[in-house]
């Protein structure tokens, strides 16, 4: 694993005033938004992303795996969708220690003309990410839940939001056992062989959340608030100098901290690997 360091940004975000008189004038925001107005993270983690890349320009595009390699610290891991375990699918998609993801084909290679394209992806976004969010079983049918991070543009073949098979006997009995929407929100339901038809990779990216771990994200969790409390009386002066300064004073006390919590783990891990007099443990089993 790489080393946590803390990322500032500040609080200015690139927007533009659309030509259309249906937005009212209103500024919107160039790249990534929330659909809940009061939710600003998305755009402060893209910022930081961006900032440690270089650029929004160099984040744009790229596989699921490695972008939450990269924000999450955890083990990233992609297959082609083809060769996909669907065991594994299942297991990772059920489990609370795995993100899992899929990216879509870019260009369907015997398409003859954009319109024959357009209606094979049936509402699926060419090179697009995915999160997997849910998967079913029962008998031969398998199905994956799937969302659109752009809270919209749903599969509109089977199993779709507006699709007859949720009318049916079975899909009453898949309903009531995953409770399928059928809002156009971005999430949609389509069996395992439309999915490969049409997704290229699935991602998965391991979390591996010990106790240490938890112990670690509510310590800094405290620390973030005290810096937090703390960082703007002390930003805050007569000069871009002081405030260079102080933020300066602000990251190197975060950088600080994490160091402190990372001794502190692989201390106990020596700790948990020793006895009392400070030598190795060895195993005093009986040898036949």
């Amino acid at each position: 694993r790489g080393k946590w360091r803390m990322t500032w940004v500040d609080s200015y975000f690139p927007c533009y005033r659309p030509s259309s008189k249906s937005h009212r004038g209103k500024y919107r925001l160039v790249f990534a938004g929330a659909t809940d107005g009061k939710e600003i993270w998305p755009l402060v983690v893209e910022k930081a992303f961006a900032k440690v890349m270089g650029s929004y320009e160099a984040i744009s595009g790229g596989h699921v795996a490695p972008a939450l390699e990269m924000l999450t610290g955890g083990k990233g891991r992609r297959c082609q969708s083809a060769t996909a375990d669907w065991e594994v699918i299942k297991e990772q998609v059920k489990s609370d220690e795995y993100f899992v993801g899929a990216g879509s084909q870019h260009v369907r290679t015997n398409a003859s003309d954009a319109a024959e394209q357009k209606k094979w992806l049936r509402g699926i976004v060419t090179g697009h990410a995915y999160s997997v969010l849910n998967v079913y079983e029962d008998g031969e049918l398998r199905l994956l839940e799937l969302r659109n991070p752009w809270a919209r543009g749903e599969w509109t073949g089977d199993w779709g939001p507006g699709s007859r098979k949720w009318n049916s006997e079975e899909g009453r009995r898949v309903e009531s056992v995953v409770g399928a929407s059928r809002k156009q929100d971005g999430r949609f339901w389509m069996s395992l062989e439309d999915f490969v038809e049409r997704f290229e990779t699935i991602d998965s990216c391991y979390m591996n959340f010990k106790d240490e771990d938890r112990a670690r994200r509510a310590e800094l969790k405290k620390q973030a608030e005290m810096i937090i409390t703390d960082g703007p009386t002390r930003i805050m002066g007569d000069s871009d100098d002081a405030k260079d300064e102080a933020l300066l004073s602000a990251e190197a006390k975060a950088d600080a901290m994490m160091e402190l919590l990372l001794a502190e783990e692989a201390k106990k891990k020596r700790k948990s690997q020793t006895g009392a007099n400070g030598k190795k443990k060895r195993n005093k089993g009986k040898t036949k």
